[in-house]
């Protein structure tokens, strides 16, 4: 190889063998760290709304979960909610009860969010029904799966029965 050649590759090689070596290099540690927390701060969810809400139906409650951008209103476009009762041993109770400490909070069961349409942003589970005069309260713990929106939960709610 000629001396010519051999410069041609060894003086690029040669250069960025020093400017990683310098303290200026944008692959030195204050660099890395400017990315590494740019990268971060991509990585985070936005802040959500979390808002339980229940509807009568002939089958019985529709717990509903709706999830939000807070900065937009937005519908969430994925994730999943878990819905949670407040129960003393097995029976319903308020979600009272659970706030101090006298009942506690029963997993009902899951449901994804509708990720697109007129229901997106929205999660139902039937809870089914209950004698007149139960009331019964409820949240939902959403996890937002890489969606965009972070996890939160919703304030409790309490629904009561009918006769």
């Amino acid at each position: 190889m000629s001396h010519f050649r051999l410069a041609r590759v060894l003086l690029p090689a040669a250069a960025g063998v020093a400017l990683a070596c310098s303290d200026q290099s944008p692959t030195g540690p204050d660099a890395l760290h400017e990315e590494l927390v740019a990268a971060r701060g991509a990585a985070q969810a936005a802040p959500g709304i979390y808002t339980m809400s229940t509807r009568l139906t002939s089958e019985g409650v529709v717990l509903i979960a709706r999830v939000q951008y807070a900065s937009t209103g937005a519908p969430a476009t994925g994730g999943e909610a878990k819905f949670y009762a407040c129960r003393i041993g097995k029976a319903p109770a308020p979600s009272a009860a659970c706030a101090t400490g006298a009942g506690r909070w029963s997993y009902e069961g899951s449901a994804g969010i509708v990720p697109s349409g007129p229901n997106a942003g929205y999660a139902l589970r039937l809870f089914g029904q209950c004698p007149a005069g139960t009331t019964v309260g409820f949240y939902f713990q959403y996890s937002g799966q890489r969606s965009g929106v972070a996890d939160g939960k919703s304030a409790a709610v309490d629904y009561t029965f009918a006769s």
